[in-house]
């Protein structure tokens, strides 16, 4: 009986700190550092409501299979958020109906990078090209570019997230890019609070997040762990420099993971099982915080999930719902369109880890599993 599990996620943490200036990470961007990747979103809403001051009704677009965190700072920031559905089998926008949905009132398109498969950001472009008040704003919370995939970032807002479980994570905080050239207003935003535990947390996760530690953990059901729901964003603040000076640490850490979990799986994972291949082939794809499996119908994720020794691996539903189904979603004052295609992807969508934890047997029983299923 193996009594070990591995979590989902689980990157190590640097405590090491610098005060190296930030500013050159990503040229041709301006920073702006805050508490978190909810802020971000809302902080680039915000931005755009005082470059659009004559749009009393502001809407933002956004995908149909998603984090309700997007919901949460689209409402913050005083935008109508208009979902629309994805593809298929891929978890980008449907481009016809995207293209549909903007009106007058629309200042945004979130577009989001998928556990490391970016967007049609070209595309979109292209799409809002007609629409001059739009703005791309590019989501990479499940993601932060390696050194050689800097230049591949190019919304007007860049977002990204550094909370638990993130590419690159410090138990909180996040970032918006913004192009040079583009407007940026002062918001008057405090700064947050660092605090003092933050060190003790850091060494409390890497205890509980060991997968001997972990097995028990996940037996305690009232934690919820990798529960979605949606919850509303209480604040927008500046990230502190405590936690700022934390930051160009756990990036080089992170540049320097080893890949080989992720691209082991691409290779050992046929496309006949896998419906995400043809999008992890192709130019799209970045490096993994996930690695994502599309099966052919819910039955046999159904299957995968009723098998005991998956209960190992970490495998992971993710948000498991079209946004519309997530808990708290229906009690908001929004239009529910119909996302055929957001409903069956996430009801055959699962996720193993790739983080440092992963051994090469426990990538060989993976294999294993989404074959014999």
């Amino acid at each position: 009986m193996i009594l070990q599990s591995l979590p989902p996620t689980g990157n190590l943490i640097s405590s090491k700190r610098s005060k190296a200036p930030l500013d050159d990470l990503l040229p041709g961007y301006n920073l702006v550092w805050l508490n978190s990747g909810t802020a971000a979103l809302a902080f680039s809403l915000e931005q755009l409501k005082r470059r659009h001051p004559e749009v009393t009704q502001p809407e933002v677009i956004i995908p149909g299979y998603c984090c309700p965190d997007l919901l949460s700072a689209a409402i913050f920031a005083g935008f109508t958020p208009k979902i629309v559905d994805i593809c298929q089998n891929d978890p980008s926008y449907d481009l016809l109906q995207l293209e549909s949905a903007i009106t007058a009132n629309t200042l945004a398109v979130i577009a989001i990078n998928f556990l490391g498969i970016a967007e049609r950001l070209a595309e979109i472009r292209q799409i809002i090209t007609v629409w001059p008040k739009v703005a791309l704003i590019e989501d990479n919370a499940q993601w932060f570019p390696d050194a050689d995939e800097v230049e591949k970032v190019e919304g007007d807002y860049v977002t990204f997230s550094f909370g638990r479980g993130k590419a690159v994570s410090l138990l909180g905080g996040g970032l918006v890019a913004v192009k040079e050239g583009v407007e940026l207003f002062d918001l008057q935003l405090p700064t947050e609070i660092f605090s003092s535990t933050w060190f003790l947390k850091v060494k409390l996760l890497s205890f509980l997040t060991q997968p001997w530690v972990y097995y028990w953990v996940e037996k305690l059901t009232f934690l919820k762990l990798g529960a979605t729901f949606y919850h509303p964003l209480q604040s927008i603040s500046l990230m502190s420099p405590d936690r700022m000076h934390l930051v160009l640490a756990n990036i080089a850490r992170y540049r320097s993971l080893s890949r080989y979990a992720e691209r082991r799986l691409s290779y050992l994972i046929s496309a006949d099982l896998n419906g995400l291949n043809p999008l992890l082939a192709s130019d799209r794809r970045r490096r993994l915080l996930r690695f994502p499996v599309l099966l052919t119908d819910s039955d046999r994720r159904s299957g995968l999930l009723a098998c005991s020794r998956v209960q190992t691996l970490g495998l992971s539903r993710l948000y498991d719902n079209a946004l519309p189904q997530v808990q708290g979603v229906n009690d908001l004052p929004i239009e529910i369109p119909s996302l055929p295609n957001a409903y069956s992807f996430a009801n055959r969508l699962i996720t193993f880890p790739t983080h440092h934890r992963v051994k090469p047997h426990q990538v060989s029983r993976m294999v294993t599993l989404v074959t014999q299923i």
